[in-house]
């Protein structure tokens, strides 16, 4: 992320610090919904979050929960529209995560393995 910050304040972009009553910025970047004042935001200022979403819709976590249930209500699996999303906070999830991981490194090294040729 640093990199990112770097090339942004490079650019001329002024980036708050952890400070989060610093209403001196051009682009936020916080942690939690409730750090940003959206109603002393200027017009030229930036957030990573959204106002009136909340973390419904507003938080990567609250958004995930909600695509999850999708399934539910659509029978539609989010997964075949959206890259794979996993809330590590949750055992099973983040049980799901180490799986996918391992078997994706697998599939990589079978591909790698196919693509050697014999000598």
């Amino acid at each position: 992320m640093w990199g990112v910050v770097c090339r942004l304040e490079k650019t001329g972009y002024l980036i708050s610090d952890a400070d989060a009553d610093m209403n001196v910025f051009q682009i936020k970047w916080a942690l939690a919904h409730a750090d940003i004042d959206f109603k002393a935001l200027l017009p030229n200022q930036i957030t990573n979050h959204y106002p009136n979403t909340a973390s419904e819709l507003g938080a990567k976590v609250g958004l995930h929960r909600n695509l999850r249930s999708l399934e539910w209500f659509d029978h539609t699996d989010m997964d075949e529209f959206l890259p794979r999303m996993f809330n590590c906070a949750n055992p099973w999830e983040m049980q799901d995560f180490v799986e996918d991981f391992f078997f994706t490194a697998a599939a990589i090294e079978v591909q790698r393995y196919q693509q050697v040729p014999p000598s």
